[in-house]
């Protein structure tokens, strides 16, 4: 053992252990405080305490037992210390350093000659080399702290290389981990986006850039297409009564149920205008079916109302065909695809007839020339819309009908159309006759008492009283006068 009686080293060693706190206390601390090494630094900070407890014990009344205790919890602390250092730090360098110091500070402290011989036995143990060692002068504790030493740096490569390995494994599944978390993130931005691109956008422009076209470079060109207008009646009175939250939620479940019937049949919708559809088909008999399939749903929306008390929303539909220029417009800052042409406006004008003539859905004669399968149709009136010159033929659509409503117009529409052609000779006593003949036959309506079944019949017969008893021109003048007093209503 250590000759305990040498001056030097009962003033070095407390000097030692107070040096070899310190070093723990700063290192840990500067992990905790860079990597949050809490319960480390609280260890290495007992430690500490304890090698600075051992500075106030009288060394010259120490048994043999408690000398080899200082001494192994003096120095194999320097080895422990520094192995850490080497897991740290890929760089054995530190490691061998650690030892040499261990050894060379040890024997200076404890027999200032064996501090070359303790720097030469730390290269050879390092080096594997096994030297017995019998001088009990080196003392027990030096010895077992260069085995200590080796030991932990076999142990400390073997753990290196778990760790590199390890640290490899790891860091691949964590870079494969975070790139199927981008991935995910990055595919679920793309989903919403998309999502959103496909509210907020018409599906032909989105069939473009499924192709690898650049819709904006899309050029005007003319088609033959199907209008299909819906529009609701009195919004400003509905308006008046309800919130804006009100108004914005009972909008869009009726845009709701609209837009379902138009995707359904392969429509398109164009634009939102206000408390307006419109929207556009390929083929006839598509914009028919969505238009009836349309009113099927408002009708069952309004029967809800009804049964909750509420006022039924009322929809008029407008129908037309023909070409129209289909084209970009608008600016660079904003730009809107759709169509303008005639068969917009005459599909917005009969839209605004249905209020005039109490019923849902008018459609042009055009139209109805490219309907072979379907029968439940009639014409009501020739007239001249608003924006145009010429008068045209108005067909009303009501295969959305209850039934006893449907057999009934489908009974009484070859006498309707006698009573237009009648009128488009001039011969009015006869239309009238016929008309009330039908007014006659027609059952009560089903919740209004004081009407017929069939209202637009009334429409019909006044307007051959107004024509019967006025000149064109005063016709016209009460036409308009008529037209600006159901906007102001």
């Amino acid at each position: 053992m250590t000759d305990w009686s040498y001056p030097f080293f009962k003033g070095g060693f407390r000097v030692f252990l107070i040096s070899a706190a310190l070093l723990q206390f700063v290192f840990y601390g500067v992990l905790k405080e860079v990597a949050g090494f809490e319960e480390i630094f609280m260890l290495r900070a007992l430690s500490a305490l304890m090698l600075v407890g051992l500075t106030w014990l009288d060394f010259e009344k120490l048994s043999l037992p408690q000398k080899i205790f200082v001494e192994l919890t003096a120095w194999v602390s320097f080895p422990l210390l520094f192995s850490i250092l080497f897991l740290m730090n890929p760089q054995e360098s530190y490691w061998f350093a650690s030892m040499v110091f261990c050894g060379f500070g040890y024997g200076l402290l404890a027999f200032p000659p064996l501090s070359f011989l303790g720097y030469g036995l730390t290269a050879l143990l390092v080096c594997g080399v096994y030297l017995p060692i019998e001088a009990p002068e080196l003392g027990f504790a030096t010895v077992f702290a260069y085995v200590a030493g080796l030991i932990s740096l076999l142990v400390g490569i073997s753990v290196q290389l778990m760790m590199k390995f390890a640290f490899q494994s790891i860091l691949e599944a964590r870079i494969e981990s975070a790139r199927m978390a981008v991935m995910e993130r990055t595919m679920n931005k793309l989903q919403r986006r998309e999502k959103v691109i496909r509210q907020f956008i018409r599906p032909s422009i989105l069939f473009e850039i499924e192709q690898g076209k650049d819709p904006t470079k899309y050029l005007p060109e003319k088609k033959y297409v199907y209008i299909l207008f819906i529009d609701m009646r009195q919004y400003s009175t509905f308006s008046e009564n309800h919130s804006l939250e009100e108004s914005y939620k009972i909008l869009n479940q009726y845009f709701e149920e609209i837009n379902k019937a138009i995707f359904r049949f392969h429509g398109e919708v164009d634009k939102f205008i206000g408390d307006a559809v419109m929207a556009t088909f390929a083929e006839p008999d598509h914009c028919y079916e969505a238009c009836i399939e349309a009113r099927r749903r408002l009708s069952n929306i309004n029967r809800i109302r009804l049964r909750r008390g509420q006022i039924p929303i009322k929809y008029g539909t407008g129908i037309s065909c023909g070409q129209v220029l289909s084209a970009n417009f608008g600016s660079r800052r904003k730009m809107e695809r759709t169509v303008i042409g005639d068969v917009v406006n005459v599909a917005a004008r009969l839209e605004s007839l249905t209020k005039e003539y109490e019923t849902d859905i008018f459609a042009s004669e055009e139209f109805i020339s490219k309907l072979d399968k379907y029968e439940a149709f009639r014409v009501v009136d020739y007239v001249t819309v608003k924006g145009r010159q010429e008068k045209i033929f108005v067909y009303e659509l009501f295969s959305h009908n209850k039934d006893s409503v449907l057999h009934f117009k489908l009974q009484t529409k070859e006498t309707l159309k006698e009573i237009i052609e009648c009128k488009l000779i001039g011969e009015y006593k006869k239309a009238l006759r016929l008309i009330d003949g039908l007014i006659a036959m027609c059952p009560p309506h089903s919740f209004k008492e004081s009407k017929i079944m069939d209202t637009t019949l009334l429409a019909v017969r006044e307007q051959l009283i107004l024509e019967a008893q006025f000149s064109p021109i005063e016709l016209k003048r009460l036409n308009k006068e008529r037209s600006d007093e159901q906007k102001i209503a």
